[in-house]
């Protein structure tokens, strides 16, 4: 199997990787013909048109600052912005889009996002102008301690996004250009003084609890300065767990092999002990930014603990551990917008109603009910997601579910897991597929990206009777593509695809025709040694010879 590389493109070939190169694109685009016309034949023509008549061009909903889909978003708490991979550059560049404008337009006061707390807290810190500043409750007089030195740049606050496989996946162009506007809208919310009057700084935060090593030394640091006592406590509680270093599965191979016992208990407590100091603990530096993040990479070294835990010893491990993935995600939702209502009500008269948008993939964020066709549906316990919990939470008039798909092009992802990421040619959408009727629309309307919206929460934006029409000819179930951090091509319909019902799935669609793969940042060979699943991004993306075998 060959994968051509985008970025091949902008260095010089000769001879026969030259001619390699134009023949892997004609039989690309051969490809593409033939499944095309296999396609136009399992999608009935006159529900193509259905749907091009109700889409709106992705270049006037841009051109109009994403107004349409801000109205029918209406009062929502929570809007989550998905993906059909982890390394598409438009999917990224468009939810920043719309991030922005709910954030200027609408107020919205935070982005909450698929990846490590603990990295993304830096990023956090870095926007609101905020350095670390604990208290040492036990130094002469209850002093401030001296400050910990914030990120000066960007690239430093980004630092940590690069410890831990997928680097591509935060670490990249779009993802910087986005935290330096976050940092930049906040200085003139400062500036202008609304801050302090009538919205708090806005923030970037991590939803996902594979970070349980660096969470724990969070969370010992942050004692060790607040509460020396309980640090000690933390340290010991936290000891077996640290002795797998940033392989947290080999805790749960240790207990399937009964080398070690069951952690459950030591990091619950551990948790239950912060959260009964928490009014203490959080007045010391005045708005307790820094309890909160404490006590969150807690919730994370529990949360890990018990995901790492069943993965081994639950016979259902893939749906069990999926679920306990999701709901914390979820909770980490409910945490951080009670933490923005609990800040604003100490200098606002008013109640504040914080709200968010959730940036993840489309398996995350797409409601679970929807997959028709998904064996753990059927099983105990079925399995669930964000986009469904966020629904049952909040309601649907609090909810928002947007996903993002696409029909061809490229994308960056590796072939296993800790593996080295690379720029791969994406198979043309199947016949019978969702992105395959999008790409007829695309076809038929000329258009080679349009947003659809499905269902509208505000009465200032009422379904036309086409959107009507395209909601009720898209309720036969298809094939969805869902591309993670790996891809098999060769086996993509059985690793990629699933059978899905979108009305029920998201609440608006964005389809690009095409798309490339997300821009890394550039970066020095690091003179170090890598931890296990990080990227030398100073070799290059095209996949060896050994990598095909």
């Amino acid at each position: 199997m060959d994968f051509s590389s985008q970025d091949r493109c902008d260095r010089n070939v000769n001879g026969l990787a030259g001619t390699r190169q134009v023949l892997q694109r004609y039989t690309v685009d051969l490809h593409r013909i033939t499944m095309a016309s296999a396609a136009a034949s399992g999608i009935r023509q006159s529900v193509v048109q259905t749907v091009a008549a109700a889409t709106i061009s992705l270049s006037q909903m841009r051109a109009g600052q994403f107004e349409n889909l801000r109205r029918a978003i209406g009062n929502a708490r929570v809007v989550c912005i998905g993906e059909e991979t982890h390394g598409t550059e438009e999917f990224y560049e468009i939810r920043a889009q719309i991030t922005k404008y709910l954030m200027e337009k609408e107020g919205f006061d935070m982005v909450i996002c698929e990846g490590d707390f603990p990295a993304f807290y830096d990023l956090h810190r870095y926007v609101r102008g905020t350095p670390h500043s604990y208290r040492d409750v036990h130094g002469p007089g209850g002093k401030l301690a001296p400050p910990q030195r914030g990120a000066t740049n960007v690239r430093e606050a980004m630092r940590r996004l690069r410890a831990r496989y997928p680097v591509w996946m935060w670490y990249n162009m779009v993802m910087q250009d986005f935290v330096s506007w976050l940092k930049s809208f906040n200085e003139n919310l400062d500036s202008a003084g609304e801050k302090q009057n009538s919205r708090p700084a806005v923030g970037i935060f991590g939803m996902d609890i594979y970070s349980m090593r660096d969470s724990a030394r969070e969370v010992i640091s942050y004692l060790e300065q607040a509460d020396p006592e309980l640090a000690m406590h933390a340290r010991r509680h936290y000891e077996a767990l640290s002795n797998f270093g940033y392989e947290p599965q080999l805790y749960g191979r240790a207990l399937l092999g009964d080398r070690v016992e069951s952690q459950k208990k030591q990091v619950v407590d551990t948790l239950m002990k912060l959260l009964e100091e928490g009014l203490r603990l959080s007045e010391l530096t005045g708005d307790g930014e820094e309890f909160f993040g404490a006590a969150e990479n807690a919730r994370v070294v529990k949360d890990a603990e018990e995901y790492y835990r069943q993965s081994f010893t639950d016979i259902t491990s893939g749906d069990v551990t999926w679920n306990i993935r999701d709901t914390a995600m979820v909770n980490f939702i409910d945490h951080a917008l009670a933490q923005y209502d609990k800040q604003m009500a100490k200098t606002s008269s008013t109640k504040y109603r914080s709200r968010c948008v959730v940036w993840a993939h489309n398996s995350h964020l797409g409601d679970a009910r929807s997959y028709v066709d998904a064996s753990s549906r059927r099983r105990q316990p079925a399995q669930i997601n964000v986009g469904q919990l966020v629904r049952e939470r909040y309601g649907m008039a609090d909810s928002f579910l947007i996903g993002q798909l696409m029909h061809s092009g490229t994308v960056r992802a590796s072939l296993h897991w800790d593996g080295k990421d690379y720029v791969m040619d994406v198979n043309p959408s199947l016949p019978s597929s969702y992105e395959q009727l999008f790409h007829q629309v695309s076809v038929e309307t000329a258009d080679p990206g349009f947003g659809l919206i499905l269902r509208s929460n505000s009465d200032g934006y009422v379904l036309s009777k086409e959107e009507e029409a395209a909601r009720n000819a898209l309720e036969d179930p298809k094939l969805e593509r869902f591309i993670g951090v790996q891809y098999h091509q060769d086996t993509e319909r059985y690793s990629h695809y699933m059978r899905c019902r979108m009305p029920a799935q998201f609440d608006a669609v964005i389809h690009l025709d095409d798309s490339s793969a997300i821009r890394k940042i550039p970066t020095s060979s690091p003179t170090h040694v890598r931890r296990r699943g990080t990227v030398d991004y100073s070799e290059p993306d095209d996949i060896d010879d050994d990598d095909e075998t």
